[in-house]
């Protein structure tokens, strides 16, 4: 059980830095005029839309840096991941099908989604042996 939660622990502190990472490129390059993933956002409604994104994104990459040490907290973390990467991935490839999107704009996201929603998927099939 041990080593569940510790890797648990390890994938809810990685997801955490790569969210605070994101979380970073959505606050900053708007505010440099810098084009986020083929979207040219220097308007001040795209500059509000990628902080607001940015600042919940944040949130969430703090709260799972913190909860990665604290047991307590793994299976509601669990849950959310598994929630969060499966409808990530799926609202991205519904966007590439359904949208003029381009694959370069949701591939970060569906790879994000994809490799957090099945990383966590495993800590639950593991979680329940």
């Amino acid at each position: 059980m041990q080593n569940r939660r510790a890797f648990l622990g390890f994938i809810l502190l990685l997801n955490g830095i790569v969210d605070i990472l994101c979380a970073a490129v959505l606050l900053i390059l708007p505010q440099l005029k810098v084009p986020l993933l083929g979207y040219e956002i220097f308007d001040l409604q795209g500059a509000f839309m990628a902080g607001g994104w940015g600042i919940a994104t944040l949130a969430l990459g703090v709260i799972r840096t913190y909860t990665s040490k604290r047991p307590e907290y793994h299976g509601a973390m669990l849950l959310l991941g598994v929630v969060e990467g499966i409808c990530l991935a799926i609202f991205s490839i519904a966007c590439l099908l359904f949208t003029r999107t381009t694959i370069t704009q949701v591939l970060l996201p569906l790879m994000v989604g994809c490799i957090f929603g099945a990383s966590y998927l495993i800590c639950m099939i593991r979680w329940k042996k």
